[in-house]
């Protein structure tokens, strides 16, 4: 619905028996000690990675060089258990990629920075807990990814608006949101705005990393957990500074209520299906 915001597509997809995904620290370190393996090694973001922060690698050779898998017994060894699961599959589609079995089934590479939207995240929390994350990272695909240079969509997706958004036409699993790239992130109207005000949510995402960062140890789980919410008071502080500075970009009045917030969203929805 709103050319000037990038496509959300799932995360790269493994089909792999498990063997491209290094699940512990000792499987990292084994990987990282062979040379020709180490460039390879990435971090790998899965929707309990990215809200718990449970440390998980994978092997990401979308630019294998020849010489060094033929020199890397770590990565042969993968390799070749990928090929197997894969043969052994009954679905004729994994076989046929038995051919590529240093990749992963579903690559989704994105180049620069990008955002990390879990498909399901807690009803309870104010804001989605979703990641920003340089190039070097790579999400599954229990993950949506899009391509953010400057963060704007990041913050975004951060806001209280946002997330009024997704209460309204959003599904549920259980107790659960669920986002979705269609009837959610298709949907959402983006106004015209100045590049002031674009500049200013872009700033305030900015911002809200900066708060987050002064909490190292707390993972989005507890940085997000409303029970927990004062004792992370830069964090709140950032929030309330982007929801004004998006709610102000969407001609409302900062701290409306939600309801209001609803109405609008679908009053701009309605006037750009209108346009066609």
């Amino acid at each position: 619905l709103s050319p000037a915001l990038p496509p959300v597509v799932y995360g790269s997809k493994p089909a792999d028996g498990g063997h491209l995904i290094l699940d512990t620290v000792e499987e990292r370190d084994r990987a990282l000690s062979d040379p020709y393996a180490r460039p390879y090694v990435r971090q790998y973001l899965g929707a309990r990675e990215l809200i718990q922060g449970i440390g998980r690698w994978c092997l990401w050779m979308v630019d294998l060089e020849a010489s060094a898998y033929r020199q890397s017994k770590f990565l042969q060894e993968r390799v070749h258990a990928v090929k197997s699961f894969r043969e052994a599959s009954p679905k004729a589609a994994t076989r046929e990629l038995a051919a590529t079995p240093h990749l992963f089934a579903e690559v989704r590479r994105i180049d620069g920075n990008f955002v990390c939207i879990p498909r399901h995240f807690s009803s309870r929390r104010k804001y989605a807990t979703v990641g920003y994350f340089e190039q070097a990272a790579v999400s599954g695909d229990a993950n949506f990814v899009a391509s953010d240079p400057d963060g704007f969509v990041f913050a975004l997706i951060s806001s209280r608006l946002f997330m009024a958004w997704q209460r309204a036409v959003g599904g549920e699993i259980k107790s659960d949101l669920r986002f979705s790239n269609t009837v959610v992130w298709n949907n959402l109207a983006l106004p015209a705005m100045n590049e002031g005000q674009r500049a200013a949510i872009v700033q305030c995402g900015k911002t809200v990393l900066n708060a987050r960062s002064l909490y190292p140890e707390a993972t989005l789980a507890d940085l997000y957990d409303p029970d927990n919410e004062f004792i992370y008071p830069e964090l709140t502080k950032a929030h309330k500074a982007l929801d004004v500075a998006v709610e102000r970009a969407y001609g409302l009045e900062p701290g409306c209520p939600e309801n209001e917030i609803v109405a609008h969203l679908f009053h701009l929805y309605s006037a750009a299906i209108a346009k066609g």
